[in-house]
């Protein structure tokens, strides 16, 4: 009998995007601590500890089980966001900072290891970039239905959006317990040192699987930043706060839309055209933004996240192609570690530069980045990756 794993993680994809505060956070979080240069401190400590929580707890999901490690994530979710509700003080967003990115990084990867495997248990891993893609997509559904009712309840208080996302939260830790694990994996009980040395080794035996991470790294380095303080952005090309809700249910909605067409665009068309031209639209459209104002500023910001979720879903495919079933996880965590670190940089710098130049002059910057090195990047992916499946 087939099990429910699926349909189940679609659901708590789905309520936990259900976070109200996400258009307005970097307007929250400025509101607490006066200024961008602590903001970027805040969101590049989340960054520095997620990079750093990231490989052990792959690990743990390699070694203890799928479902454990999920309902361990959503326990210290739901305690993060206790703390940002609190607020008042650096020390406490530091702590929201901090078991939020422990749970993200318990998270990471588990949840793509846990479909892989389900799917492999039940002989349809050829399916696995369709059902990817459409997992991916239930994240943004939520979020697209939580932004906009997010620049609702922030018409009143900001805080009334975190207190509202503690419920979605509360119901997606509930359905973490009706999760099965698969068959296939079976947790086995190793030390935890050695299982991520036998990953790490075999990341560095494969060219290809380098490049795809430094690839990847270099994409969410750039995007993660842009994406922290876009509400902020959105104020400086002259777009009210009740309209960025609507903003961020669009960019959204075009993300649902991507991950949910990817598997069928990938069958369609070439994998590595289609990684190019998302490679290429997603920073020359933004550009565009930065170079308006109102809300053609704030469509021509979103549209991109429509190929955005295209890329996501190709680069997620090609990496759990290339790695093994033991070391799924962990190898999964060790490229979100690596993004963490480029991400914790390019957030630093945004902060910091912004109190420079214009938030505007940074994101200019930035896209001239995300335009050229991943292209580049990954002329050499596809060069190592046919020597590395004919090895």
């Amino acid at each position: 009998m087939k099990s429910k794993n699926i349909k189940l993680l679609f659901f708590i994809k789905f309520v936990g995007g259900l976070l109200f505060f996400l258009p307005v956070y970097a307007l929250y979080l400025e509101q607490s601590l006066f200024s961008l240069t602590n903001v970027g401190f805040v969101l590049a400590l989340e960054s520095v500890c997620f990079s750093l929580f990231e490989i052990p707890t792959g690990a743990l999901s390699d070694i203890y089980g799928r479902k454990n490690v999920l309902i361990y994530a959503h326990v210290i979710s739901l305690i993060a966001v206790l703390f940002l509700l609190k607020g008042g003080s650096l020390f406490i967003f530091a702590l929201y900072a901090i078991l939020k990115s422990f749970a993200r990084s318990l998270v990471s990867g588990t949840d793509q290891a846990l479909v892989y495997d389900t799917l492999l248990a039940e002989n349809q891993e050829h399916k696995f970039s369709d059902i990817l893609g459409k997992l991916f997509a239930f994240w943004p559904i939520g979020a697209s239905i939580a932004s906009l009712v997010g620049s609702y309840l922030a018409t009143f208080s900001l805080k009334h959006t975190i207190a509202w996302s503690l419920l979605p939260l509360a119901i997606s830790l509930i359905l973490c317990f009706f999760l099965k694990e698969p068959k296939l994996h079976k947790p086995a009980k190793k030390q935890i040192t050695l299982h991520i040395s036998s990953a790490i080794k075999e990341v560095f035996k494969s060219k290809a699987i380098l490049l795809l991470l430094l690839m990847n790294a270099i994409l969410y380095g750039v995007g993660e930043p842009i994406y922290n303080f876009t509400s902020i952005f959105f104020i400086e090309r002259q777009i009210e706060i009740a309209e960025i809700g609507s903003l961020f249910t669009i960019a959204f909605g075009f993300a649902a839309l991507g991950h949910y067409m990817s598997g069928t665009l990938i069958k369609k068309f070439s994998m590595k055209k289609l990684l190019f031209i998302c490679l290429f639209l997603t920073p020359f459209i933004d550009l565009f933004s930065t170079v308006t104002f109102g809300y053609i500023a704030g469509l021509l910001a979103m549209v991109p996240s429509f190929t955005y979720s295209i890329r996501n879903t190709i680069i997620s495919s090609e990496t759990n192609t290339l790695v093994t079933s033991n070391n799924r996880a962990t190898i999964l965590s060790i490229s979100s570690a690596f993004q963490q670190v480029v991400i914790t940089l390019g957030t630093l710098f945004t902060g910091y530069v912004a109190e420079i130049f214009t938030i505007t002059q940074v994101f200019q910057l930035l896209l001239m980045v995300e335009l050229t090195v991943p292209i580049l990047i990954a002329l050499f992916y596809f060069k190592s990756k046919a020597k590395f499946l004919n090895s």
